[in-house]
């Protein structure tokens, strides 16, 4: 009885890590629409350079660099809990 307990608690533990991860996921997608909306880009838009670069160029391609990153960090743990979850349905061993 205590195996079945455990087995059931990872179970529920994996069910919320997936989840935590998909939160996670669609966080980062609004945060880089928030980023780049006008108003919060706009922020960039005063009129100076670095390293001969205009700011606002720069502050778009750090916030899309950024973005990138952080879908590369979430991208594996997103694509393993949607094989744990693919093999669970088709009652396969994990």
């Amino acid at each position: 009885m205590i195996l079945a307990g455990s087995a059931l608690a990872k179970g529920q533990e994996r069910r919320i890590s997936q989840r935590k991860i998909r939160d996670r996921s669609i966080a980062l997608v609004l945060a880089g629409i928030v980023a780049l909306m006008p108003p919060i880009a706009g922020v960039a838009l005063i009129d100076a350079k670095l390293f001969g670069l205009p700011v606002a160029l720069i502050y778009i391609f750090a916030v899309w660099a950024l973005l990138i990153v952080g879908a590369t960090m979430l991208a594996r743990p997103l694509r393993d809990s949607d094989v744990d979850t693919s093999s669970a349905d088709l009652g396969e061993p994990r």
